[in-house]
């Protein structure tokens, strides 16, 4: 029984030896660290569920903003709320529209996915 836990470890230890186990250190650079925080932020706005995004809106937000969130979300096209929250300015807009709110970060992708969901498409935006 031994011999086949000694066998079993030396034979994983192999396995991880020959595929580089090993880490590989990279000195951050600008570059680096721009698609890294792009790449973080296009990945946190994909995260949010619409039914958290509105129920977040209607209990947290809506008394504050004193407008509906079918409002809100109107006030901005679908491509700008998807430039807004890849830029990481959503609070910051969401302040500018409604002054009075107070907003958490941690809302920024359900509260993003009801907006988005809601806001008019640029086509549409343009035409009239």
């Amino acid at each position: 029984m031994i011999n086949k836990f000694i066998i079993f470890t030396f034979l994983s230890i192999s396995i991880l030896f020959l595929n580089g186990c090993e880490q590989k250190v990279q000195t951050p650079t600008e570059t680096n660290t721009k698609e890294a925080k792009t790449k973080i932020q296009e990945e946190f706005i994909e995260i949010g569920q619409f039914s958290d995004g509105a129920k977040l809106y209607n209990e947290e937000l809506r008394k504050d903003c004193k407008i509906s969130g079918y409002s809100l979300a109107r006030k901005k096209s679908k491509e700008q709320w998807e430039e807004i929250a890849k830029n990481g300015k959503f609070a910051e807009t969401i302040k500018e529209i409604c002054p009075e709110v107070t907003f958490n970060n941690i809302w920024t992708p359900d509260i993003y996915e009801y907006l988005y969901k809601n806001a008019i498409s640029s086509i549409l935006l343009h035409s009239k």
